[in-house]
């Protein structure tokens, strides 16, 4: 995906984008965030996006496999939310949201314990 690619994306569907998914930094905003964004000095406006603009373009993205990956996720996400007008209780195809996130949350509390352990030199008896 291109720079150029994003900003035509944008151009034609700018209004489908909400106030707090896009803005444009110029001026004082454009000095305050050129170090962390690593912009060149002659830049005179740059646009960001938050996560859920960077969600929307995936969305309005036809061809690329990132973005058939992020729209699947999405659409994953909401089938596994029951419908209100459901009468009966379907076997979900994945366990609820709220279970997901709080394994996703062990295994990366874990992969970090790992890291950490790897990360610290063993000493043995004899080292002391």
């Amino acid at each position: 995906m291109t720079e150029s690619a994003v900003k035509e994306l944008y151009r034609v569907n700018h209004p489908e984008f909400r106030t707090e998914e896009t803005k444009t930094f110029t001026g004082k905003d454009l000095r305050d965030a050129r170090q962390t964004l690593c912009l060149p000095s002659k830049t005179s406006q740059v646009r960001v996006f938050s996560a859920l603009g960077v969600l929307r373009i995936a969305m309005l993205l036809q061809q690329s496999e990132v973005a058939a990956q992020v729209r699947t996720i999405i659409l994953d996400l909401v089938a596994s939310v029951p419908s209100i007008t459901e009468t009966h209780s379907p076997t979900p195809a994945l366990p609820p949201v709220e279970q997901r996130l709080k394994t996703l949350v062990e295994a990366m509390k874990t992969l970090t314990e790992v890291n950490r352990a790897k990360a610290q030199p063993l000493y043995g008896a004899a080292d002391k």
